[in-house]
């Protein structure tokens, strides 16, 4: 059958889709734009009847189901214009379709996870990548709650989140990028970064997340932080190895003497010389003993090892002690002086506070010389505040910033026995009790440290 001419000419230039056909329906001719449109060779359709291809699904919409193979057709709509010796048609995409395909394909073949829910939170759909990370199939969750995707404390508060939204329009979580845990049908906890986004459809509203699994970037850090927190041991036992040879030479040196001489005074007239290599023996042992005590507070904190116990204790009581303890190592009239305000009744933990007390009043008594005093104020009320102040020798302003870092020592006491441990140990003790400390210092006239604790039995301490 010969085609009109100017048939021809008009439906190859369209930018259409088009099929000519005999009175019978036998596809006689298929423009350009339908090959590049449907992507398929002439040899589907030519000298076929359309019928063989094209299956009539609506009639009244004029849809039909397109077969391009055994596995795989289209849903198009033909709009069928006849002339004298046939027709030709015109043969479109259904688009909504075909967007539904499209999204289908994306969302199937994206490498994070996805979940689509409704405003009850029932999930509608779940993409490959989601169902793998959470280790179920696909029909497991779908018509499911995605509350059995959380950890308990997530999911009790999951259905208060959407509802807020619904009912106020606040986006707590909507449309904002945060980290949290998942939970795995085999029970197992995991990390992930979620991102929520709300979709308005024409009838009802939905929400998606985004799942990105976070388990190996968390992984990464742990080891990280293994290796970096290895490393500071190591650094630590080298440190340690380096300043005991060094800081216990001297003390065991004098110890080893004063064996030596006490040996030698035997008879009775030496009573007051042995009393007097013994004392010597007994406060270098003290030296010593402070030095491996700092290196195992500070070998505990990297650990983790120290929890701050909490009770209620007599903190006027308590200060009282650490002064009497420390009265025999004060100086010739050195002088100490309490002020205390406030309930006595505090709620700490006693033995790292007692640590910190000492370790400051210790401080005090080394780096102040003879005559001097040295003031302990404390205040009990909404707070617990209390400052060691003396009149020592002070820290050179350029290295007050350095003060409490490990092995730190500066340099207007280098000549005085220490570790440079021991403010670094009070800064940690007080920040595993939720404290705070700072102090001033002017190099020559003296240093005040304070220390500020939440009063958290406020009221019991009345």
């Amino acid at each position: 059958m010969m085609i009109d001419k100017t048939i021809i000419s008009f439906v190859s230039e369209a930018e259409s889709p088009i099929l000519i056909c005999d009175k019978a329906g036998k596809v006689l001719f298929q423009n350009k734009y339908f090959e590049q449109v449907f992507n398929i060779d002439k040899s589907l359709l030519i000298d076929k009847n359309f019928t063989d291809n094209f299956t009539l699904s609506d009639n009244e919409k004029r849809r039909y189901k397109f077969r391009i193979n055994e596995t795989e057709e289209l849903d198009v709509k033909c709009t069928i214009n006849k002339f004298d010796s046939g027709s030709w048609i015109i043969v479109k995409k259904n688009s909504v379709k075909e967007y539904q395909r499209k999204l289908e394909a994306i969302i199937n073949s994206a490498v994070d996870g996805i979940i689509i829910i409704d405003t009850k939170g029932i999930i509608e759909e779940i993409n490959p990548a989601a169902a793998k990370v959470f280790g179920y199939e696909k029909q497991e969750v779908l018509g499911k709650n995605v509350k059995m995707l959380m950890p308990q404390n997530h999911s009790t508060r999951h259905d208060q989140y959407i509802n807020n939204h619904l009912n106020t329009g606040v986006k707590k979580i909507i449309g904002i990028g945060r980290e949290v845990w998942g939970l795995k049908k085999t029970g197992e906890l995991f990390p992930f970064r979620l991102g929520i986004s709300k979709v308005k459809l024409s009838d009802r509203i939905i929400f998606t997340g985004i799942i990105h699994d976070l388990s190996d970037r968390v992984r990464a850090e742990e080891s990280e932080l293994a290796l970096k927190k290895e490393q500071q041991l190591n650094e630590l036992k080298s440190r340690f190895v380096s300043l005991a040879s060094h800081e216990f030479r001297t003390p065991l040196s004098t110890i080893s003497s004063s064996i030596d001489l006490i040996s030698s005074y035997e008879k009775p007239e030496f009573l007051e010389k042995r009393k007097k290599h013994i004392n010597r023996i007994v406060s270098n042992v003290e030296v010593l003993t402070d030095i491996l005590n700092d290196f195992l507070s500070i070998s505990k904190l990297e650990e983790g090892k120290i929890k701050p116990q909490a009770i209620t204790f007599n903190l006027k009581a308590m200060v009282n002690e650490i002064l009497d303890a420390v009265e025999d190592s004060n100086k010739k009239r050195q002088i100490f002086v309490l002020e205390f305000n406030g309930s006595e009744q505090v709620y700490l933990d006693k033995k790292l506070l007692n640590n910190i007390l000492l370790n400051l009043l210790s401080n005090s008594i080394k780096y102040s010389e003879e005559n001097k005093t040295i003031t302990i104020s404390i205040n009990v009320e909404n707070t617990i505040e209390i400052s060691v102040k003396d009149e020592g020798i002070g820290i050179p302003a350029s290295e007050q910033n350095q003060l409490f870092e490990r092995f730190f020592r500066a340099n207007n006491v280098s000549n005085i026995q220490g570790t440079g441990l021991g403010l670094n140990i009070v800064k940690r003790y007080t920040e595993l009790m939720n404290g705070e400390i700072y102090f001033s210092s002017i190099e020559g006239r003296g240093t005040t440290f304070n220390l500020q604790f939440p009063n958290n039995k406020t009221k019991n301490n009345n």
